[in-house]
């Protein structure tokens, strides 16, 4: 194809197929980003390539073009791919939810609080996940491997001890 949506640091996958449609036996070189071959065909003859090119991890989002050449001593021909690189939110979105936005919770007792951890983008990530708070506070897991939409619970838990000043506490994960 023309152009292939990626995200950056992932792969595309072309197959480009070079004829010689003239009359007479010729050598060629092949250049499609990075990769270079020479090759030889009669007429008629043709060769495939799997090829495969790499959005940079730090890649700008927006059109990319990528250029194929095939030269010999007697043709020189251009074509062009283009790779749209996606926003990386687009690729890897992490979403947190939880019922609970406020807990009462006495000293010396313990609550747990359920926390959905979602995968949002398109690809498969994994999220490590740290909680701000008092040190009474622990989650658990505190890293998750998610595919594209799928979620798993994680779990708050809060456990305030002896001397624990009353008051409200904000917890951040």
């Amino acid at each position: 194809p023309e152009t292939q949506k990626v995200c950056p640091c992932f792969s595309v996958n072309y197959t480009a197929t070079l004829e010689n449609t003239g009359k007479f036996p010729d050598n060629y070189t092949f250049k499609f980003g990075e990769f270079i071959e020479q090759v030889s065909l009669n007429p008629g003859e043709s060769k495939d390539f799997e090829l495969s090119i790499q959005a940079e991890c730090d890649a700008e989002p927006g059109n990319h073009t990528v250029t194929a050449t095939v030269e010999s001593d007697h043709v020189s021909v251009e074509g062009y791919a283009n790779l749209e690189v996606k926003e990386r939110e687009e690729c890897y979105l992490v979403g947190l939810e939880t019922e609970e936005t406020e807990k009462y919770v006495k000293i010396l007792e313990a609550a747990v609080i359920p926390i959905k951890v979602k995968n949002l983008g398109e690809n498969p990530d994994k999220y490590k996940l740290s909680v701000k708070g008092p040190n009474w506070v622990y989650l658990s897991p505190n890293e998750v491997k998610l595919g594209p939409k799928e979620e798993k619970e994680v779990y708050l838990y809060v456990s305030p001890p002896f001397g624990t000043s009353l008051g409200n506490y904000k917890i951040t994960v």
